[in-house]
């Protein structure tokens, strides 16, 4: 297992997560596209979120933090 930064392949895994996430918490978004919103965060200059992941494999497991 490695704890490593959020790449760019990452966030259709990421995507997933955070509809796990939506469903335990019982609320509901707009079914849209983020990876457009995501890639200009965390890829941008200058970047505006920061996260790292739990990749086991290449499989994110988990989302440690996003800030």
């Amino acid at each position: 297992m490695e704890i490593r930064v959020v790449r760019p392949g990452d966030l259709s895994q990421l995507r997933k997560i955070c509809d796990e996430h939506i469903d335990l918490e019982g609320v509901t978004i707009a079914d849209q596209d983020l990876s457009p919103y995501w890639n200009s965060a965390f890829f941008g200059t200058p970047a505006q979120l920061f996260g790292w992941v739990c990749d086991e494999g290449g499989c994110v497991l988990t989302v440690l933090q996003i800030r």
